[in-house]
């Protein structure tokens, strides 16, 4: 009877609580600074961090890989028309 409970539980979207919502921003506002930070240390840090989310959680690196090649094919003039991109 129990995993009948947790599959409908699971199945039940309940927005997050405007504190939640707060709490998820501030930490996206800090990722937004970590990676400001870790930008200006150059290509080498950038790449070992990648390496190390890879190694510690066990991502698959095709897949990586294909984000990597994605977010590399950006045209940086296409940048300015994102929202929340450079100005």
């Amino acid at each position: 009877m129990q995993s009948v409970s947790l599959s409908v539980n699971r199945a039940k979207k309940v927005a997050p609580s405007l504190r939640e919502r707060r709490s998820a921003e501030l930490h996206r506002q800090q990722r937004i600074r970590y990676a400001a930070r870790i930008y200006r240390f150059g290509e080498r840090v950038q790449f070992e961090v990648v390496e190390h989310l890879i190694t510690t959680f066990e991502l698959d690196e095709t897949v990586v890989d294909r984000i990597l090649d994605h977010f590399a094919g950006i045209d940086p003039a296409a940048l300015p028309l994102i929202p929340g991109g450079p100005r």
